[in-house]
C-alpha cells in the first residue's frame, strides 16, 4: 500500500542565504513497521525530487536531493531521538548566524517542531558517501528527517537545504 500525501509546505529564509525547509505530510491507512513506512516513502513519487528546481517524477535516472535514488533504502536511515533531531534542526536554522524572521520561526514551530515533539519515531538520513549524482554538488547543504506519528497515522518528510 502506498502513502497518500495530505499536505506540503516550503519554508524559505528571506535572508539571501538560499536556505529552505521542504515538508511533506503523508498518511498511512493501516498499521505498518517503521521500515515498511520508509520503504513506501522511498517508493513514492513525492520522494523523487532533486530539490533543484522541480520534481523529477519522469526522470529515467531518478534522484533524491544530491543522491541517486537507487542508493537509498530504509537501511540507510538512522533512528535518532527527538532531542538529537531538534539539535540538528537548530544547527541548520542557525547557519550563517542569521536568525529566522519571526513569521518564519512561527512556521518552523508549527510545521516542523510540533510534529518533531509528537513523533513516535524520528529517522535521519545521514550523508551517503559515494551516492551523489552528477549535479548533487549544487545543494551545498542537505539534511533530511522522517517523523512518524502513529496516533495520527502520519509520516512527515522534512528536507532542509541550501542551494
Amino acid at each position: 500500500m502506498s502513502l497518500d500525501i495530505v499536505g506540503a509546505a516550503v519554508l524559505h529564509y528571506r535572508d539571501n542565504s538560499r536556505r529552505w525547509i521542504d515538508v511533506r505530510h503523508f498518511i498511512f491507512p493501516e498499521p505498518a513497521t517503521d521500515q515498511d513506512l520508509l520503504a513506501r516513502l522511498i517508493a513514492s513519487r513525492q520522494f523523487r525530487n532533486g530539490y533543484m528546481g522541480g520534481p523529477d517524477w519522469a526522470d529515467p535516472n531518478p534522484i533524491h536531493g544530491p543522491y541517486r535514488l537507487e542508493t537509498i533504502s530504509p537501511d540507510c536511515y538512522r533512528l535518532i531521538d527527538s532531542s538529537e533531531a531538534a539539535a540538528w534542526l537548530d544547527d541548520f536554522c542557525s547557519l550563517f548566524q542569521a536568525p529566522a524572521h519571526p513569521a518564519l520561526a512561527a512556521d518552523i514551530e508549527s510545521v516542523v517542531r510540533r510534529r518533531l515533539r509528537e513523533a513516535d519515531s524520528v529517522f535521519q538520513l545521514p550523508e551517503l558517501d559515494d551516492a551523489q549524482h552528477d549535479t548533487g554538488w549544487v545543494l551545498h547543504e542537505f539534511r533530511e528527517l522522517v517523523l512518524i506519528r502513529r496516533n495520527l497515522a502520519e509520516l512527515s518528510l522534512v528536507v532542509m537545504g541550501i542551494d
